[in-house]
């Protein structure tokens, strides 16, 4: 078995080198780079020329480009390299979805859920690439970032969405009429009226979670896996529970690695050491300072205005998302999934078991 797995990493290697080396070539003899700057007869057409040419390598043959290619891909492979991140991240999300995906629409075969992943799959592998990645660099990278430097939406958008969403999460949930609208209206509801406090207070000019936050999210992540994967029924309350108790597991995990480890630890002692936390002592801090004119001087002096602090500080470790506050992540969607799935499984083999055991029972003897 271990040599076959090597035999065929060796092919593989052989293989996707020997393609790109032939789609390298094809891209490089499929038209001029410096067509544009050819035609172009303003003032630094030479400098232009020569930047680009050495920015693309054009003055190095291709078979030698090819090599320069292959070590930037390097940089990318090993750790380290500046796409390594980037690879890593979308390699591991779409490992993520598509195991997440499969596994559920096994769970629900033949169900509403089932034949519209199918379709959007289809669908998705029927796009061209370069045309969906254009997409998403115009309304992802582009759009979606303008957006954020002034967040606003209207009042029908924000219905739209929550009615998208709410249809969505009908589809997922599943089951009959009833249960589809009223998962539909309560996500409809839930969805709009996140977004409309989001955006009064201002998160998403600069998002952050404080523990509550985390915790509720977390919450929220258990809940759904457990609707995913076994369905919100009776029988499979024990992998609700589950799943809940790792939300619960992850939270306190982040709370004291909050206080206790890495920088948040650091943050927190100085804070503590540097705060007086006794009741007689009240803090001031200067705060907004504008110009107060008065007799006897310029105009354009300023005081410094001392307004009290009510409370004292709370450690940032716990106001802000620290780094540490990805462990909250990591065990709600990465560790509850296995969770739900192993529980999952277990109840269903459970339940096979007593329905053999019954049917074995008032059988014909």
């Amino acid at each position: 078995m271990f040599a076959f797995v090597v035999r065929r990493v060796v092919v593989s290697f052989f293989i996707v080198l020997a393609s790109t080396a032939l789609m390298y070539v094809l891209v490089a003899l499929s038209g001029n780079p410096l067509k544009d700057l050819l035609e172009y007869n303003g003032p630094g057409r030479e400098a232009r020329i020569a930047a680009r040419t050495a920015a693309l390598n054009l003055d190095v043959p291709i078979p030698g480009r090819y090599v320069l290619w292959l070590a930037e891909v390097g940089r990318c492979v090993f750790p380290g390299g500046d796409g390594c991140t980037l690879v890593i991240a979308a390699t591991v999300l779409a490992l993520l979805l598509g195991v997440v995906t499969g596994v559920v629409t096994a769970l629900r075969q033949y169900s509403t859920f089932d034949y519209s992943v199918t379709f959007i799959a289809f669908l998705c592998f029927s796009l061209p690439v370069f045309w969906v990645s254009t997409l998403l660099k115009q309304y992802i990278a582009i759009d979606l970032n303008t957006w954020l430097q002034d967040p606003q939406l209207t009042y029908a958008s924000i219905s739209l969405i929550g009615l998208a969403a709410g249809v969505i999460w009908a589809v997922v949930i599943g089951g009959d009429a009833r249960r589809r609208l009223v998962v539909a209206a309560v996500a409809a509801a839930a969805t709009s009226g996140t977004l409309i406090l989001l955006l009064n207070v201002g998160w998403f000019r600069a998002p952050a979670l404080g523990i509550g936050g985390i915790a509720v999210s977390s919450l929220v992540a258990a809940f759904l896996w457990s609707a995913l994967f076994a369905g919100l029924r009776p029988r499979t309350r024990s992998v609700l529970y589950a799943s809940l108790a790792t939300a619960v597991a992850g939270t306190v995990t982040v709370a004291l690695a909050a206080l206790f480890a890495g920088a948040g630890s650091a943050e927190v002692a100085a804070t503590l050491a540097a705060t007086d936390w006794a009741p007689a002592a009240t803090p001031r801090t200067p705060s907004t300072t504008r110009p107060r004119p008065s007799r006897g001087r310029s105009p354009s002096a300023q005081t410094t205005v001392v307004a009290p602090v009510q409370s004292p500080p709370v450690p940032p470790a716990l106001t802000s998302c620290r780094p540490e506050g990805k462990t909250t992540v990591t065990l709600a969607w990465f560790v509850g999934p296995p969770v739900a799935v192993t529980v999952a499984v277990r109840t269903a083999v459970s339940a096979a078991a007593s329905a053999s055991r019954r049917s074995a029972a008032h059988g014909p003897a």
